[in-house]
């Protein structure tokens, strides 16, 4: 995974292009990586819900599947439409 610094052009503008999204702004993205089984396996995101109280999210863009994973990465199981992040938890997801 390489990242650059993108300017000028419209192709991919911020406003309208996104590889996902959160629905709630107290989830932060803290990381996102390549998985450790490589990129056939997806990528994987962490998150964290810096609101002092339990929060409700739910992802969107261009995914086909995402995965709760441990932050080993080990797979937990699918992520339901809505997720439940309580005080300051920290999760880590796969992108596909």
């Amino acid at each position: 995974l390489v990242a650059r610094t993108v300017v000028g052009g419209t192709k991919y503008s911020e406003k309208s292009f996104s590889l996902f999204k959160t629905s709630t702004p107290t989830v932060m993205l803290t990381a996102l990586k390549v998985a450790e089984d490589g990129m056939a396996r997806g990528i994987v995101a962490r998150v964290w819900n810096s609101a002092k109280a339990d929060t409700t999210f739910s992802f969107s863009g261009n995914l086909l599947a995402t995965d709760e994973l441990t932050h080993v990465e080990s797979l937990k199981g699918a992520v339901p439409p809505t997720i439940l992040l309580r005080n300051q938890e920290t999760a880590t997801y796969l992108m596909r």
